[in-house]
């Protein structure tokens, strides 16, 4: 008896943290990067970017995701999450509007986030922060025309911030 119990407490746990924070697609396109020979794998993802809705996910060789030219309205809470290691996110020309409170979670390794070229007009306080390795952010070509206090919060290791072709008026120190 005690035997089964355990098991459905394993079991259980595995599906709870294969769960979305929160979804924010139905389904895209992500590419995963792996520094075997410079392998590359697609996969058809849905909700949330994350280890489990990777095939064949090896967090020792893994570089990066790619996501390119789907649409994901709002990166919301989660969005990416769960990923150990160093490397970096691309999420480029997908029609991107809002950036919710800590969208990039739970990712003590990322270096790099490019989100080149799309539509982010608003940021929450804390969409970025806590991530303790991030070096570089590309917000580049979008419609970002304020920042709020604390949107780059704990970035202790920033070390550049592109915010060209943007519709900024003022940046003020505090965020």
């Amino acid at each position: 008896m005690l035997k089964v119990v355990l098991l459905c407490f394993l079991i259980c746990s595995v599906v709870i943290s294969q769960r979305c924070i929160e979804r924010s697609f139905q389904k895209v396109l992500v590419r995963s990067y792996y520094n075997k020979s410079a392998s590359m794998t697609d996969h058809e993802v849905y909700g949330c970017i994350a280890p489990f809705s990777l095939r064949n996910y090896d967090e020792h060789s893994f570089l990066g995701i790619k996501v390119t030219e789907q649409s994901i309205p709002n990166l919301k809470k989660g969005i990416v999450s769960g990923f150990k290691g160093a490397f970096s996110i691309t999420m480029e020309d997908n029609q991107i509007n809002t950036i919710e409170m800590e969208a990039f979670f739970n990712l003590p390794g990322v270096r790099t986030i490019s989100l080149l070229s799309n539509n982010i007009q608003w940021l929450e306080t804390e969409a970025f922060s806590n991530l303790p390795s991030l070096l570089y952010i590309n917000l580049e070509k979008n419609r970002i025309a304020t920042l709020p206090q604390r949107a780059f919060h704990n970035l202790y290791e920033l070390e550049r911030l592109v915010l060209n072709s943007n519709k900024l008026k003022l940046f003020k120190q505090e965020c």
